[in-house]
């Protein structure tokens, strides 16, 4: 199969089974912190189309509903996998 997964900003504890990335050969990557630079790396990306951002994204929050998904991201962090805010 051969991909790439890059996990961006961890907070924790991220887990990860490697033996499903080795059985299909992916190079799994881990950046603890990023700058602006990489962000606006990241958007070029997205512009051309070489990184789709829609199947990742879970839920599109309101940004009235901050304080509630930053509680949930302290209390059950797992919860929130692929939540943006619109603003």
């Amino acid at each position: 199969m051969r991909g790439r997964v890059l996990l961006i900003a961890g907070r924790r504890k991220v887990e990860y089974t490697f033996n499903t990335g080795q059985g299909r050969e992916i190079v799994i990557k881990q950046n603890s912190h990023f700058d602006s630079s990489d962000l606006a790396m990241l958007c070029g990306l997205v512009a051309k189309g070489a990184v789709q951002i829609k199947p990742l994204l879970r839920r599109v929050a309101p940004v009235a509903e901050a304080a509630r998904v930053y509680d949930t991201l302290r209390d059950a962090p797992n919860q929130l996998g692929g939540t943006v805010f619109e603003w």
